[in-house]
């Protein structure tokens, strides 16, 4: 199958996304924020299909390899969407804090 896909034949890619697409559902929906499921799940087909030519039999299955995709898809989403924290540790240096409030009672 894979000599097809990369030789151009979409039916050989249908067929992988068919024999796969379970797989990459299931993960991408234990992983996944909800709203994003779908698309998610879409890319890494897109993202397969793009790098096909990277996959190396030798060193992972085509599942394996899949599911890799997917896994780092959904991680990125959830990156994507964790807000920022600010860091509150050091107090923050401003021109105009270079005295203490005090010092001007005095």
């Amino acid at each position: 199958i894979l000599a097809r896909i990369r030789a151009g034949d979409r039916a050989a890619f249908r067929d992988l996304v068919e024999r796969h697409q379970e797989a990459v559902f299931r993960l991408v929906r234990n992983l996944a924020p909800p709203a994003e499921r779908e698309d998610i799940a879409q890319d890494v087909f897109l993202a397969a299909f793009a790098l096909i030519d990277s996959f190396d039999p030798g060193r992972a299955s085509l599942r394996t390899w899949l599911l890799a995709i997917a896994r780092n898809a959904c991680l990125n989403a959830i990156k994507k969407r964790r807000p920022l924290l600010a860091d509150f540790s050091e107090p923050a240096a401003h021109p105009a804090d270079r005295h203490a409030p005090e010092d001007g009672l005095e």
